[in-house]
């Protein structure tokens, strides 16, 4: 089961202490020669009861081993405990190596367990991306190809009458993947039909990309993409964290909305909590040597669980909180990296400003759909780019439709430039501006009492994971 980030930093926040997470990564990430390190000792027994952990697995205390960089350690979380010879690493209560998993297990506070994350570097880590493309047709088996790339790298499959060239590109975050693709296919003895597109696609998601319909028979074609490490673990799959529902995925890819939870009290005043870095407190203070008291008087234990949370107000207050009405508090959880303010909605949304990340940018994306008589076709675009369904016949091809599309300010309007060359004799070569959602007619053909329409609809949609 996936979780959340904001879920999972809102279960750390009612359930501070030790907690037990794991990494399906190979040892070597984080010990170069492995169990065979002197260092590494096998046990008889697990070090305690976890759901990481069956009867007969292979175990190793691999604490000892691990060459813990002190420096980048005390860099990251200036509230973690300093490294010395007495308390190797970052002080967890133990490191173990499962070696019938694949699976590295620690236990101990999340700022501790954020320190053996950053040691094996995760985003640093070599991956691929396999990308599965299918053509379904009415009166055929699918076609379905299925390829591993690198990042960036073209690549291309010649099998059975389907033809593709594509280039992937993976998101910073390993949540979504830019596709570039010409396909083209068999559609009988002597046509064939493809394709010209672009698309975000969010990994381990099918999106259909294209649907094409007319008095023949029809098509769809979709699209899927996975990241995965050299050794094909999905990386959605690389970090999981036990609960008392059992063993759970940390789906957070990399930057994410840093709220974790905000509510209106009954006193008039709002309560937000938010995820920040472990050293949020110097970068606000610009102070690393500063000491905060603890947040003690007026603390409520059912907004502040746990027994240990840092006064900011000041901090927060120099960088423009007012923290002036009565029952206003800020305070900093320094295992768990959570900061909650009891105050004004005012206040509280500012405090959002500082804590995010930046301009968060939607993927969006563009489903045309148009209809004519005898046809219907559909399409997904990126705003900007230019995207066709093309046809071919003993060598001679052409675009039955090209659509180029841009988004306009607020995300409602779209301003569209399209080409129509159906076989039945329709030919259209124009632009217009359309409303997303809103079908538009976009040709109307009248002859002796018929009436006949082409109608174009554009709609604006999130590609999010």
């Amino acid at each position: 089961m996936k979780l959340p980030l904001a879920l999972w930093l809102l279960l750390a926040l009612t359930a501070c202490g030790a907690h037990t997470m794991a990494w399906k990564v190979p040892l070597e990430t984080l010990i170069w020669e492995g169990v065979t390190n002197p260092k590494c000792q096998r046990l008889k027994n697990p070090p305690s009861a976890s759901a990481f952990f069956k009867p007969g697995d292979e175990l190793w205390d691999v604490m000892a081993a691990v060459e813990w960089e002190a420096e980048e350690a005390a860099d990251l979380d200036p509230f973690a405990p300093p490294v010395t010879e007495d308390q190797p690493g970052p002080g967890l209560e133990w490191l173990v190596w499962n070696a019938s998993s694949g699976k590295l297990v620690g236990h101990g506070s999340w700022a501790q367990l954020d320190i053996v994350e950053q040691q094996l570097d995760l985003p640093g880590q070599p991956h691929l991306i396999r990308t599965t493309f299918e053509v379904h047709r009415d009166r055929a088996e699918p076609s379905t190809v299925s390829l591993l790339s690198q990042s960036g790298e073209e690549f291309s499959s010649k099998s059975r009458g389907l033809h593709l060239s594509a280039t992937a590109h993976l998101s910073a975050d390993r949540m979504l993947v830019d596709i570039a693709l010409a396909a083209s296919w068999q559609r009988d003895t002597d046509w064939t039909d493809g394709i010209e597109i672009g698309a975000t696609v969010p990994v381990e998601r099918t999106v259909s990309l294209a649907t094409w319909q007319d008095e023949q028979g029809s098509w769809e074609v979709r699209v899927s993409c996975e990241a995965i490490t050299t050794e094909g673990t999905l990386i959605t799959q690389l970090r999981e964290f036990e609960t008392p529902r059992g063993i759970e995925r940390i789906d957070d890819g990399s930057v994410r909305h840093p709220t974790v939870s905000r509510r209106s009290l009954a006193n008039g005043l709002v309560t937000g909590s938010f995820h920040v870095p472990p050293d949020f407190l110097f970068r606000i203070s610009g102070d690393r040597r500063g000491v905060f008291p603890d947040l003690a008087q007026g603390k409520d234990a059912r907004i502040f669980p746990g027994p240990r949370w840092i006064d900011v107000r000041e901090p927060l207050r120099a960088n423009g909180l007012q923290l002036s009405t009565p029952g206003s508090l800020a305070g900093f959880h320094p295992d768990d990296h959570i900061i909650t303010v009891v105050s004004t909605s005012t206040d509280v949304d500012l405090l959002e400003v500082i804590v995010s990340p930046g301009c968060i940018c939607r993927p969006l994306a563009i489903e045309h759909t148009l209809q004519s008589p005898g046809i219907m076709a559909r399409l997904l675009c990126r705003s900007g780019e230019r995207v066709g369904i093309v046809r071919s016949r003993r060598g001679t091809s052409g675009k039955l439709l090209e659509i180029a599309t841009n988004i306009g300010a607020g995300e409602r309007l779209m301003d569209v430039r399209y080409l129509i060359d159906f076989e039945s004799g329709i030919h259209l070569d124009s632009a217009t501006i359309l409303t997303t959602g809103e079908p538009q007619e976009i040709a109307v053909f009248e002859s002796v009492g018929k009436r006949s329409a082409v109608t174009l609809t554009g709609t604006i949609r999130v590609m999010d994971h």
